[in-house]
């Protein structure tokens, strides 16, 4: 929903949703609504086929020449008049999510308070600095606030704001420049084009720009273009719809999504009489016939009505693989909820579900805070806590809005990292100064290929001017933080100007986002305040804004050149990386690993290849979305562990080029996976074909031992074990290599066996070649040891069992529980639904140790001499 917006046309002053808040107003309008049970439910929402009214294909030339003809305009009558100021009230706060629900799913809250301060003032970590910055959009003084919005893609940046469309170089130089009314004049805007937006689809090579016109009259519509090719400054195609056929409805606040099928708009309906809130709509584009240029794309509405809010945020989805397009809204502040939406079925035929998920975290306030600045008591509106921007990553949607916090009474920037199928909430952070002194709003977040993250937002103190800014976030950050605040483009000047509004507007929103050429670099767009004209904040509309592009290229990743790891040229940062650096091996670029490497975590990003030369050794986890090329050595994990991801692979693996240590593939998709693990004394692959999975991603790790399983005759079995832990409920059929001098005894008579807790059992039905040295075994289901041959004589054994909990006493369920004995030899269990684990079969009078592994917890491994039936509870601390 739009709080305000003044925009010159031809001859043509339209001033448009401005609103006045009024202190108290939201919170007063959630304590007198009732609980509805009926709008927690999942619930499939009406929708209907459009179509366009007016289609255009339009040229940037074409709309530079309009531009040339078009008068200048009279900037005395703009700030003499009041225009049309209709008043719209903040994001609907809806009522407090029942608390069955979260019996349901606990898992969708997620207590801040209990994780992570908020930032602390004094110095934590730098976030980088940026590598280039420069202007976007200067203010024309035609509008408050610029609605500030672009994006990048290979060759340009685009900037699109209420005032004018910019097409810069990626280094800043102007292409060109137009009016949004020109912009969008082929399909009828032109006397009051407002709310762009703008994105670049990086799977198709479009750009993808939307806006809404005629405010507050019956002639409202709704307006997309998209470029034929990636080059902005060529053609595009435009189509204008009518948002209300009978003409009482006007349409307000496009907010834009996509994924491989559809291009999504959500918008806010206010009535052209009275202007008030009459409900929301979403418009479900099948993504391909936009990008074919029909004449009459294939477009649902969907009717979200007036019991479901407002402001529902599409999701920018980065996977060309999933077929749900999500929406997020902010649902209830002082519950601190949000809840997610769904877009199912065929590119043609979509139905947007209101699911029953809400993540939820701390609330804050839901009385909107101004923000202070330098030069008097002229306060900067912050408007409300709506949703800016929403992305989907790697499983995970992450979206940021701007929050209210008291004591002291403050704005800060919020984000979330969430999944969007059962509502969890993985972490929410704060960019917060807890002092009051600093206040930061109107956030965009944008993620990478690698999982880094940055959130770009404008900040407010004091003592200085409204400035542009940005927060970092390392791959091995700690949970729900940010680095320190980069300001990089400080304001100049006191900012006052409202046009006779009395609202002093800001916004009303930003933009962050991925360079697609490398799937790394961030971009942020974000208003600052340029030097005022003609006064300061003691005189009215003497203020001005304008935006400012940085360009961060994220530490120590090889967007740069490809090259050795030991190379400082290699490295975005300059420098080779260190144990604290997360190493990221970019697209289209090829790092080449001489020496053991040093950093916390190692990312190879899809189109990316690390190739491994000479014996390495890791001392971090290495995920692998793209290449890992074994054809120069052997690489071991030590203690850490090689992940490769859904759409990764390995090459060139061999007898002198595999990996030794824990080796872990992610399944997105059923298929097969050659496992190229080996050993000290040899490569001894294990291929797999999964056949079917539970949960999207699942995985299978894999690692082989140099000796007999000491659950079997040493004598007359394998010298070779593998050891298979899974995540997900994979089924899977597996294929054992092993050498001939993997063989003692009678190799004929070999059985194959899985070794769970200590207990050996045999597997049928089961194949052996001893002609290919291979063990094959279908349907598997349970993992654990694995190995050939005959069963050592019965040793005495008891159990070691337990429940691990947390300090609350709640059961931990799918914990990692590992007893280890005195020759190293480890046997491992998963706590179940009740934080129950057992090993059975524990040869007894020896020593063990007892360790507990789960993410977001800590346990104090255990010391254990066993003789007899053990128990055991282990308790995080």
């Amino acid at each position: 929903m739009k709080h305000g917006i003044y925009a010159l046309g031809l001859a043509l002053v339209c001033a448009v949703i401005g609103f006045l808040y009024l202190p108290g107003t939201a919170v007063v309008a959630q304590n007198e609504k009732q609980s509805e049970p009926g709008i927690f439910a999942e619930q499939k929402l009406p929708s209907k086929r459009v179509f366009p009214d007016v289609v255009a294909v339009d040229t940037l030339d074409e709309m530079l020449r309009r531009d040339a003809l078009a008068p200048k305009p009279d900037m005395e009558y703009i700030l003499k008049s009041k225009g049309k100021r209709p008043r719209n009230p903040p994001a609907e706060e809806m009522p407090p999510v029942p608390e069955s629900l979260f019996e349901r799913n606990p898992r969708m809250f997620f207590d801040h308070s209990k994780i992570t301060a908020e930032n602390p003032l004094v110095p934590q970590v730098a976030s980088p600095s940026p590598n280039l910055d420069f202007q976007g959009i200067g203010d024309t003084n035609t509008s408050i606030p610029p609605d500030t919005n672009g994006a990048v893609g290979p060759n340009h940046i685009m900037t699109a704001l209420n005032t004018q469309v910019r097409i810069q170089s990626k280094t800043g130089a102007t292409v060109s420049t137009v009016t949004l009314n020109s912009f969008f004049a082929s399909v009828g805007g032109g006397g009051g084009t407002f709310d762009p937006r703008v994105l670049f689809d990086p799977y198709q090579d479009r750009w993808i720009c939307v806006a809404v016109d005629d405010a507050a009259v019956a002639t409202s519509k709704i307006l997309i273009a998209v470029s034929q090719t990636n080059d902005p400054t060529g053609t595009w195609n435009f189509w204008g719809y009518d948002h209300d056929g009978a003409n009482v409805e006007w349409a307000d606040y496009p907010m834009v999504g996509f994924n491989k099928n559809w291009i999504a708009v959500s918008i806010n309906d206010f009535t052209v009489a009275g202007n008030a809130f009459s409900g929301a709509n979403c418009y479900i584009f099948d993504k391909s016939t936009l990008y074919a240029a029909a004449p009459t794309p294939t477009v649902s509405k969907a009717d979200l009505g007036t019991s479901l809010g407002n402001v529902h945020q599409p999701v920018e989805t980065f996977d060309n693989s999933i077929n749900s397009l999500y929406v997020i809204q902010r649902w209830n502040s002082a519950g601190g909820s949000l809840r997610i939406y769904e877009i199912t079925g065929t590119a043609a035929s979509p139905t947007l579900t209101a699911t029953g998920l809400f993540p939820t975290s701390t609330g804050w306030s839901t009385t909107a805070v101004s923000a202070p600045q330098n030069g008097g008591a002229v306060t900067i509106t912050n408007n409300d806590s709506r949703l800016q921007r929403a992305v989907y990553r790697n499983g995970s949607v992450w979206a940021a809005h701007t929050i209210f916090l008291t004591s002291p009474s403050r704005t800060s920037a919020q984000w979330w990292q969430f999944k969007p199928t059962d509502g969890t909430v993985q972490q929410m952070g704060r960019i917060d100064d807890a002092s009051g002194s600093n206040s930061y709003a109107f956030p965009s977040i944008a993620v990478n290929a690698a999982g880094q993250a940055l959130v770009g937002y404008s900040a407010f103190s004091s003592t200085t001017f409204a400035s542009a800014a940005y927060s970092y976030r390392g791959i091995t950050d700690a949970t729900a933080t940010t680095r320190d605040p980069v300001r990089y483009k400080n304001g100049i000047a006191c900012y006052r100007k409202t046009f006779g509004g009395g609202t002093n507007r800001w916004g009303d929103y930003s933009n962050t986002v991925v360079d697609p050429t490398d799937d790394m670099t961030f971009w942020t767009l974000q208003e600052y305040a340029e030097a005022a004209v003609g006064g300061d904040c003691s005189a009215d509309n003497t203020g001005r804004w304008a935006v400012w592009w940085a360009k961060v290229i994220p530490p120590c990743s090889s967007v740069v050149t490809s090259g050795n790891w030991n190379a400082a040229a290699t490295w975005g940062c300059g420098s080779v990386p260190t144990a604290s650096d997360d190493a990221v091996v970019a697209k289209n670029q090829t790092v080449t690993l001489n020496v053991d490497p040093s950093a916390a975590t190692i990312v190879v990003n899809s189109g990316g290849t690390l190739a491994v030369s000479g014996n390495r050794t890791l001392s971090s986890n290495l995920l692998v979305n793209g290449t890992l090329n074994l054809a120069g050595g052997i690489l071991d994990s030590g203690s850490a562990t090689i992940t490769i991801g859904c759409g990764g692979s390995i090459s060139n693996a061999s007898a002198t080029g595999y990996v030794r240590g824990n080796l872990r593939k992610e399944y997105c998709a059923t298929g097969s996976f050659a496992y190229s693990v080996g050993s000290a004394n040899g490569y001894s692959p294990v291929n797999a074909t999964v056949t079917a999975l539970g949960a999207n991603p699942s995985s299978l790790t894999i690692s082989t031992t140099q000796s007999a399983h000491p659950q079997l005759a040493s004598s007359n079995s394998l010298a070779r074990y593998w050891t298979l832990t899974e995540s997900g409920d994979v089924t899977v059929d597996l294929v054992f290599n092993y050498l001939q001098s993997d063989v003692v005894g009678v190799e004929s008579g070999y059985q194959l066996y899985r070794i769970t807790g200590g207990t050996a059992s045999a597997v049928t039905p089961f194949t052996l070649d001893t002609t290919a040295n291979t063990l094959s075994v279908a349907g598997v289901t349970a993992f654990s040891d694995w190995s050939g041959g005959s069963l050592s004589p019965t040793a005495a054994s008891v159990s070691v069992r337990g429940r691990v909990s947390d300090s609350n006493g709640a059961p931990i369920p799918r914990i990692s529980v590992t007893l280890t004995d005195a020759n190293g030899q480890s046997r491992r269990a998963i706590s179940n639904a009740f934080g129950n684990y057992e090993f059975s079969g524990v040869p007894v009078g020896g020593g063990y140790v007892l360790t507990v592994v789960g993410k977001g917890y800590e346990f104090n491994p255990q010391v254990l001499n066993v003789d007899q039936d053990t128990i055991v509870n282990p308790v995080a601390n």
